[in-house]
């Protein structure tokens, strides 16, 4: 997985879990990771909100956050937001594969 060119991170229900945000700091992400948050439209669209409100977050990005297009959501080139039902297993597929460009097959880290 270290040596992988393609590291993935899925955060199941990630609430406003900051996990992201503290991998970043820590130097613990390369450029070409992609991190996913998932849970819930309600929870993803009040997170979104948050990190575009607070100046400390948008700059942490290092990117505007983009919304996603056939979801609820917001994306960097590493960082998505993802508002899904994860009790409905072929929509999170859909979203991770189609929406988020994410390889099921490549090495993931949920």
């Amino acid at each position: 997985y270290r040596e992988s060119s393609c590291r993935q991170i899925i955060s199941l229900g990630s609430g406003f879990d900051s996990l992201y945000f503290q991998l970043q700091r820590k130097g613990m992400l390369r450029e070409g990771d992609r991190f996913l948050d998932v849970d819930y439209e309600t929870v993803i669209s009040k997170k979104v909100e948050i990190i575009r409100t607070n100046p400390e977050l948008r700059t942490a990005l290092r990117a505007d956050l983009t919304d996603l297009t056939n979801t609820w959501g917001a994306m960097t080139d590493q960082y998505i937001l993802a508002g899904v039902d994860l009790r409905v297993v072929e929509d999170f597929q859909r979203v991770a594969e189609r929406v988020c460009g994410f390889n099921l097959k490549a090495p993931t880290l949920v």
